[in-house]
């Protein structure tokens, strides 16, 4: 239901872009060129709500699900990817660009026909340089075992 309407919400985003174009007179993007960035952002929707719900679902109280979805991917994974850096004798660098939220965060931009220095810079807002396509499969990977494990959680407490 929840991506019924955030679909929903896009075609009328969209609708109201058209009209605006038209009454500026600017003229109008090619709106096929949009589809796999709005793709994308459809899925990342779908799968945030699946991580609340689960995330819920695993954690009993009220506080927690929200600080741990609001602070890991904000704060949590950076201080993991810097942790893994510095485990002496083990090459670990690379193991943070494929965390989660990372990748949910890689998934909604392509860098693929930017410049250097443009990549360089989204690189470091990202955290990573995954191809937004890979990184969109990572991200629903990891939301379905955390789905699938909400789910396990729920059932076993509700009998």
């Amino acid at each position: 239901m929840g991506v019924a309407v955030a679909a929903a919400g896009v075609v009328v985003e969209a609708g109201a872009a058209v009209v605006s174009f038209v009454v500026a007179g600017v003229e109008q993007p090619q709106w096929l060129d949009l589809a796999a960035p709005v793709g994308r952002l459809l899925l990342w929707v779908a799968c945030w709500m699946l991580w609340c719900t689960a995330v819920s679902a695993l954690i009993r109280n009220r506080v927690g699900p929200v600080l741990v979805l609001c602070l890991v991917p904000l704060l949590g994974e950076r201080v993991v990817g810097m942790l893994l850096r510095k485990v002496p004798g083990v090459d670990l660098s690379g193991v943070g660009e494929w965390l989660p939220f990372t990748l949910g965060r890689s998934m909604m931009v392509d860098m693929s026909a930017m410049a250097t220095e443009e990549r360089n810079f989204f690189r470091l807002f990202l955290g990573t340089d995954v191809p937004a396509g890979p990184a969109a499969a990572g991200f629903v990977a990891y939301t379905a075992v955390v789905a699938v494990a909400g789910f396990v959680v729920y059932r076993r407490r509700s009998g």
